[in-house]
């Protein structure tokens, strides 16, 4: 028996500031091939005021990819990919 699978954990990153609008691609993510489970964490949904990831401490969630190698490279290059407009946010409202 060859059990042997490919995997990796993707950590996203939020790459904008201020009032978070939406939160664009997570059902994209959720249906890949080799997505095994995932989580944007509540801290960046609607209404919330996000920072830009800078470490793995102030991450805006993660997915676990898991299968074969050529299927779970597709999946992570596309996730990065979908990182980039992955949170639309306004700018916060001085008080």
């Amino acid at each position: 028996i060859n059990l042997k699978q490919h995997g990796c954990v993707v950590h996203f990153q939020c790459l904008v500031d201020g009032v978070v609008k939406s939160v664009n691609g997570i059902e994209e993510i959720e249906a890949m091939e080799s997505v095994l489970e995932m989580e944007v964490y509540e801290s960046f949904g609607v209404g919330e005021v996000v920072k830009k990831t800078l470490t793995i401490m102030n991450d805006a969630g993660w997915a676990v990819l898991i299968g074969e190698k050529d299927v779970v490279e597709r999946d992570y290059r596309r996730i990065v990919e979908l990182m980039s407009e992955m949170f639309e946010t306004e700018e916060e409202m001085e008080m």
